[in-house]
């Protein structure tokens, strides 16, 4: 990309910056009167977001079917206090489509012309292609810039039998993200030093969606919002639905979505003195068209707590828990434990390490988990088992952080016949001395349809009697997997590093017994035998792809791995 990011808006129909073709050759000649109304939906007294900026309408009719519109058929208008109203003269029995597109015109005023092109600030209209541009200039686009609100609605399949009198509410065609601070939390940061001034965001955006289906076109690109002003704390105020506390504004700007989906935010903080003091970081946020998704909290001296919410005048509410190590019971519900944020699940991980084995029950992951890399205490280990069943419903549990002198992994010890399934982990950390692997260290028990992503796996002897020892059984889904006859199926394994001293393969580490372990992928994982670090000899070091000790077969799996050896 050059001057400008770019993407079509491509919602309901279409909104257009060149002339209009001659489509309507064909339109038999006896019409009806066509009054609408339109006016901007969801608009409130705050100045952030209250569509004041919006001053232009600009329209455009489509004979059903056809791409272009009537050279005639189409212009601008007017806003008068976020209304215009439309009359036209349209074909009787025909049906047609009509576009509506609301913004802040780059004229010095709003002009009112029938053929007349739209001429937006922020966005360049085709009519001819049925898109809207949205123009954000490389390294000048600066976020706090509400003259980039914008409103649209199409009206589909219009059949004209009579006059007709309508009235219709545009909405964004974007979601908007908020950033708050509490006011004492700004207090605060002054006393030890850190003064914010200005705040810059890069947030993953669509480019591109059609304005007829309302699809997403392409993969998203990041958008950089470069260092802005924060808004003036004094007047502006950020208002949660369902909470009584006010937040000063960081920073406002908007991303194009469509249905709901999770994007990652990074977040420069400046100060006073011209440098970035900080930068948050925040995973799996959710945005959907027309939402506020607001990131509020103390985010200036502990920006490791956040909740998000969405104001009630849009469309629905979220809220996400950034996880700092707290615990929340969860009650069971027909033997199930249903799990939605990190404190639940390290209550569980809590119960089983004091004695409740969860037999006979299921807990399943009802949403994303962010670990937030805190140090996490394995479910079961020395003190505890897992025996019941895990289903992660294919939810993601990011950035896992492990350090036990064995027994690491998400879950330390499954036993006996335990099944832990659909889980995925994003960004891992496990460090240990003995039985390691992402998914479980010690199993006895069925893991299935598994998969891991960017993880590191370090296992080194430790001190066993006065001299080294152990330093194995490390695996990308599992250190261990004992005696009897358990699956070990259908997981993935990618971009990941496991270092050990002996027993460590791509999937698992070391397979007793007569376990099946079938259907495995793995790629892009490289498998270190040191037997340098706390050397305790030259000893076999059963590496492997798939699995680095086991009498099994393991022709039904599909792993790639380079093994380097450090002896």
């Amino acid at each position: 990309m050059t001057n400008f990011f770019r993407f079509f808006v491509a919602i309901l129909t279409v909104v257009g910056a060149t002339s209009c073709a001659n489509e309507f050759s064909h339109i038999a000649q006896q019409t009806a009167d066509v009054t609408i109304t339109t006016s901007l939906n969801g608009l409130e007294s705050r100045l952030i977001a209250d569509g004041s900026t919006v001053d232009e309408l600009a329209w455009a009719v489509y004979l059903d079917g056809k791409t272009t519109p009537h050279k005639n058929m189409c212009g601008t208008v007017a806003l008068q206090n976020k209304q215009a109203t439309l009359n036209l003269r349209l074909a009787t029995g025909q049906t047609y489509d009509i576009v509506f597109f609301a913004y802040k015109s780059a004229e010095a005023k709003a002009i009112e012309e029938v053929g007349r092109q739209p001429n937006p600030k922020y966005y360049s209209v085709d009519w001819s292609k049925q898109s809207v541009e949205v123009l954000y200039e490389d390294g000048k686009t600066i976020a706090n810039d509400e003259e980039r609100d914008c409103f649209w609605h199409v009206v589909d399949n219009l059949k004209v039998e009579g006059p007709i009198t309508k009235t219709f509410k545009l909405k964004r065609p974007l979601a908007q993200l908020n950033l708050g601070v509490e006011a004492d939390d700004v207090l605060l940061a002054k006393e030890c030093g850190f003064q914010i001034t200005h705040t810059a965001i890069r947030v993953e955006s669509y480019n591109a969606f059609n304005v007829i289906s309302g699809d997403l076109i392409g993969e998203p690109e990041i958008v950089f919002f470069t260092k802005s002003a924060i808004p003036d704390m004094n007047t502006e105020q950020l208002v949660i639905a369902g909470s009584d506390t006010s937040y000063e504004y960081l920073s406002t700007t908007y991303v194009l979505v469509n249905e709901q989906r999770t994007c990652n935010i990074e977040v420069d903080l400046w100060d006073v003195s011209g440098i970035v003091i900080n930068t948050l970081k925040y995973s799996f946020v959710p945005f959907r068209r027309n939402y506020r998704t607001n990131i509020v909290g103390s985010l200036l001296t502990n920006p490791a707590t956040f909740t998000i919410v969405v104001d009630h005048k849009f469309d629905d509410d979220y809220i996400i828990n950034h996880w700092s190590g707290d615990i929340k019971s969860v009650s069971e519900q027909n033997g199930v434990y249903s799990i939605t944020e990190a404190a639940e699940l390290a209550w569980i991980a809590q119960q089983v390490n004091t004695g409740n084995s969860f037999a006979g029950k299921t807990v399943v992951l009802a949403n994303d988990i962010d670990l937030n890399a805190t140090v996490w205490e394995p479910i079961g280990g020395a003190n505890g088992k897992f025996s019941g069943t895990f289903d992660g419903q294919g939810y993601t549990i990011a950035n896992l952080t492990v350090k036990n002198n064995e027994y690491a992994g998400l879950f330390g010890q499954i036993y006996p016949s335990a099944t832990v399934k659909r889980v995925n982990v994003k960004n891992a950390t496990i460090e240990s001395s003995h039985f390691a692997g992402v998914i479980a260290g010690y199993a006895y028990g069925n893991i299935t349809d598994c998969q891991v992503d960017n993880a590191q796996i370090t296992v080194v002897p430790n001190m066993v009697n006065g001299s080294y020892d152990n330093g194995d059984k490390a695996g990308g889904i599992v250190g261990y997997v004992g005696e009897s006859s358990y699956s070990i199926a259908n997981n993935k394994v990618t971009n990941t590093t496991i270092r050990a001293y002996r027993d460590l393969g791509g999937i698992a580490g070391c397979v007793q017994g007569t376990s099946t372990v079938t259907a495995n992928e793995g790629s892009n994982i490289t498998i270190i035998c040191d037997q340098q670090t706390n050397s305790y000899g030259a000893k076999d070091t059963n590496a492997g792809a798939v699995v680095g000790r086991t009498s099994v077969d393991l022709s039904t799996n599909n792993v790639s791995a380079t093994i380097d050896y450090l002896l």
